[in-house]
């Protein structure tokens, strides 16, 4: 008895069922990366182990719009099993914002 009242007033509270049965697409595609060329997505790269070192890295080319790091330097420097950002991964090509707007070096954030 309460679902068939509860259904009527949802009929009349809210008309044409289409609210109910389609849900709302809040994301609707990759975020684009406000940075690269033409806006295209960031940069990514994961690893999986299923020993318990998984991680994930997310870059983008900084204001000058050129990526420093390419996927094999990542993979190279890129390690979730040890504490991250690595030495060696700052010291590849970091964007340091007072060095100025344009200088050189990628935005990046790691999961460890």
């Amino acid at each position: 008895m309460f679902f068939r009242i509860l259904a009527i007033s949802l009929v009349v509270f809210f008309p044409g069922k289409s609210a109910w049965a389609n849900p709302v697409a809040y994301i609707t595609g990759l975020f684009a990366d406000p940075f690269s060329v033409k806006g295209a997505p960031f940069a990514y790269y994961c690893v999986n182990d299923p020993n318990g070192a998984s991680g994930w890295i997310l870059w983008s080319p900084s204001p000058d719009g050129v990526y420093d790091m390419d996927i094999d330097a990542v993979k190279k420097y890129y390690d979730p099993k040890i504490p991250l950002p690595s030495a060696e991964l700052l010291s590849l090509s970091t964007y340091d914002p007072t060095n100025g707007y344009y200088s050189i070096g990628d935005v990046y954030r790691v999961k460890w």
